[in-house]
């Protein structure tokens, strides 16, 4: 399985750490026990 999750970031070069989780159409966490647990990345615009 592949997942897809769209992110847009600013224009001035930079970093940022992004907190997810996952909801379904409504809103509603998928893992609600792990809810206090994000997926966490790192995005990093470069010049």
């Amino acid at each position: 399985m592949r997942l897809s999750v769209p992110v847009e970031a600013g224009d001035a070069p930079g970093r940022c750490k992004i907190a997810w989780k996952m909801v379904d159409e409504n809103g509603v966490l998928f893992f609600p026990a792990s809810a206090l647990r994000p997926i966490y990345f790192e995005v990093a615009v470069v010049p």
